[in-house]
């Protein structure tokens, strides 16, 4: 069950970060987009935690869009008071990118408990390699424009997981 798990929460993972590529460009997009992501997806599950036995489960996934699409539209207006020069950077991507990583989470994880600790662990994640393309991304773009692409994205997470793969799997085959 353990195992089952943590599949969903890698399966939400990648979904996650294919979503969240646009915000990969640089350091400084890759840690707004991912710690903005996050605090949405941790006030959204906080919230229908709270509700989750007083609503009829019908109507949970509903009231979960709506609570999400009024909680990035607050992230959105504090990102224009504060972050001005982000938002100048992916605009309208901003609300798109919060909206679309909560519901791809939400529906990858199929969880009806809206588990804070999997959404904390989910987010440490998600921070980490966004901010790990970035800045791979924003080193090598300065030398090689094609590596701000999109494409370039995918290829670095291929990267990416394939280390991170083989570090755990050796740990694996040593135990």
């Amino acid at each position: 069950m353990n195992s089952y798990n943590n599949k969903k929460n890698n399966t939400a993972l990648l979904a996650a970060i294919c979503t969240g590529f646009v915000a990969t460009t640089s350091l400084k997009t890759a840690l707004s987009i991912g710690l903005a992501a996050s605090i949405v997806l941790i006030i959204t599950n906080l919230i229908m935690h709270l509700f989750i036995n007083k609503a009829p489960n019908s109507m949970l996934m509903l009231f979960y869009i709506i609570l999400t699409a009024f909680i990035t539209s607050i992230m959105y207006l504090i990102f224009q008071a504060y972050f001005p020069d982000i938002v100048n950077e992916l605009g309208i991507y901003i609300p798109v990118l919060l909206f679309t990583i909560s519901i791809i989470v939400q529906i990858f994880l199929h969880e009806k408990k809206y588990s804070i600790l999997n959404i904390l662990a989910l987010s440490i994640g998600f921070i980490l390699i966004l901010c790990g393309i970035g800045i791979i991304r924003e080193l090598l773009g300065g030398k090689y424009t094609a590596i701000l692409e999109a494409p370039a994205a995918f290829i670095i997470t291929g990267f990416l997981l394939a280390i991170l793969s083989g570090i755990f799997d050796k740990d694996k085959k040593t135990a």
